[in-house]
C-alpha cells in the first residue's frame, strides 16, 4: 500500500550513567552550582522551590507542577514515591530539564530532504539527575513525504558520514550531535578535575533509542496484525507493509524475509491503531484513526501527548535499568541507596501507569521484569502475549 506522511515526530535519545559523582567528595566531581544533584535534601528542595540554575550552555530547572500533572507518564511516575503529601523527588530521581541556549538546525541538503516538500524543526532537550543524563533530539517533519522517502531519510541519518545536524555552527552526524551536547553538559555540571580525568569516556552510555509517531498521514487504515480486525472492518497489513513499518523502526530497509524473523513486540489499540517495539531500537506509534487528515485537532494533540509519554517512559526505565546493573557490585552508600529505589519504582510504575505500549514493555522485556519483579516472567502475564490493558490512546489531562 502507498502511505504518504504529512506530519511525524521522531525522537532519538541516549542514556548516560555517571557513577563517579556519587562515589567521591562532591568538590572533586560536581561544580558548586550543581551539587544539589548529589545531595538528597537539596535535590528535593530545588524541586519544591522550582529553583533554576544557569550555566554557560543550559538553563537547568525542575519539571514544573503543570508538566508533572499534565503528562500522563509524569503524573503516574510521581505517584510511585510519595512523602508528606507530595512526590519524593530524590527517590523518584525526577530529572531536571536542561534547555540548551543555542538552537540546533537540520541541514536539509545533507539530510537528503526534498527542497520544498518537507519542513523540519529540531527540538533538543536534556534530562539530568543524580543517575546521569539523557540527550533527546526531536525532529518534527511536516509536508509531504512518501514512506520510501522517509525510510531513505532515516537510513541516511544512520550513516556516521551524514553530518546533517548543525550544532554550535558545525555540521555533525546524529551521534556527534548528541555527543557534542553531552560534552557541553559535562563541562557545565561536573568539576574540572573530574572532566579532565574522565571526560565522556568514563561514563556508561546506552546506545540511542528512537520513538517515531505518525500524527498525520494519507493511506489505508489497516491493523498491523488481525487482533482488532473484527472492529476495524479491514484486513491486516500484508507482509510487505509490515516490513515497511519495521524499516521505519530500524531506520533502514528491512526485507519481508528479515521482518518475519525480527523480535517485535506488537501493541494493538482499538481498530487499526497500533505500536510496534524492538527493545534494542525503539517504538513506532501509528494511531491511524487519530492521524487521518479529517480528524479533530484534539486528536492531534492526543497523539503528541502519547508520543511524549512513550519517550519519557522509555528513557526513565532505561536509566533505572542501567544504573541498577552498573551498581550491582558497588558498596558506596549513595550508590547502594539509589540502587535500592529501582525495583519499587519500576514495580509501582507497572501498576500506576496503564498505557498499553508501556504495559507491553513490562510484559515482554526480560531485563525490565528482572529489575521490577525479580524474575523474567511478569507476575500478571498470560499466554496471549498481549498487553495487560487494551486501552484507547491517551488524551491530555486538563
Amino acid at each position: 500500500m502507498t502511505y504518504v506522511f504529512r506530519r511525524l515526530d521522531i525522537t532519538w535519545f541516549d542514556v548516560h550513567i555517571a557513577l563517579r559523582p556519587l562515589e567521591v567528595p562532591e568538590s572533586q566531581a560536581v561544580q558548586e552550582a550543581c551539587r544539589f544533584l548529589v545531595r538528597g535534601k537539596e535535590y528535593g528542595e530545588r524541586y519544591a522551590s522550582q529553583t533554576a540554575t544557569e550555566t554557560p550552555h543550559f538553563r537547568i530547572r525542575p519539571l514544573s507542577p503543570r508538566e508533572l500533572g499534565w503528562g500522563h507518564f509524569w503524573k503516574s511516575y510521581s505517584q510511585t514515591w510519595w512523602r508528606n503529601g507530595k512526590p519524593d523527588y530524590w527517590k523518584l530521581q525526577l530529572p531536571f530539564l536542561c534547555k540548551l541556549r543555542q538552537p540546533i538546525r537540520l541541514d536539509r541538503k545533507a539530510a537528503g530532504l526534498p527542497p520544498d516538500a518537507v519542513h523540519a524543526c529540531v527540538v533538543p532537550e536534556v534530562f539530568l539527575s543524580a543517575l546521569g543524563w539523557s540527550v533527546n533530539i526531536k525532529v518534527q517533519l511536516s509536508g509531504r513525504i512518501e514512506i520510501n522517502a522517509l525510510i531513505a531519510f532515516l537510513d541516511r541519518l544512520r550513516d556516521p558520514k551524514c553530518r546533517a545536524f548543525i550544532v554550535d555552527g558545525r555540521n555533525r552526524s546524529l551521534p556527534e550531535a548528541q555527543e557534542s551536547i553531552s560534552q557541553m553538559l559535562v563541562d557545565d555540571v561536573y568539576a574540572d578535575v573530574y572532566v579532565q580525568q574522565n571526560g565522556l569516556a568514563g561514563i556508561l552510555m546506552v546506545h540511542r533509542h528512537m520513538v517515531v509517531s505518525v500524527t498525520d498521514f494519507e493511506g489505508p487504515r489497516q491493523p498491523y496484525r488481525s487482533t482488532w480486525r473484527d472492529q476495524s472492518g479491514s484486513d491486516e497489513m500484508n507482509a510487505g507493509d509490515r516490513a515497511l513499518m519495521q524499516s521505519i523502526l530500524h531506520m533502514r530497509p528491512v526485507s519481508v524475509e528479515e521482518a518475519a524473523k525480527q523480535q517485535i513486540a506488537h501493541t494493538p489499540f482499538d481498530h487499526a491503531n497500533f505500536a510496534i517495539s524492538n527493545f534494542d531500537h525503539g517504538t513506532l506509534l501509528f494511531m491511524q484513526d487519530m492521524a487521518k487528515r479529517d480528524v479533530a485537532e484534539k486528536s492531534q494533540r492526543s497523539l503528541h501527548c502519547l508520543d511524549r509519554n512513550v519517550c519519557r517512559f522509555s528513557m526513565m526505565i532505561l536509566m533505572w535499568m542501567r544504573f541498577y546493573g552498573a551498581t550491582e557490585d558497588r558498596t558506596e552508600p549513595k550508590l547502594r541507596t539509589l540502587r535500592g529505589f529501582a525495583p519499587r519504582t519500576l514495580k509501582e510504575l507497572s501498576e500506576t501507569y496503564i498505557n498499553s505500549v508501556c504495559q507491553t514493555f513490562f510484559r515482554n522485556h526480560k531485563g525490565l521484569r528482572k529489575v521490577a519483579f525479580g524474575a523474567t516472567v511478569h507476575p500478571m502475564a498470560n499466554n496471549t502475549g498481549q498487553p495487560l490493558q487494551k486501552n484507547p490512546p491517551e488524551t491530555p489531562a486538563d
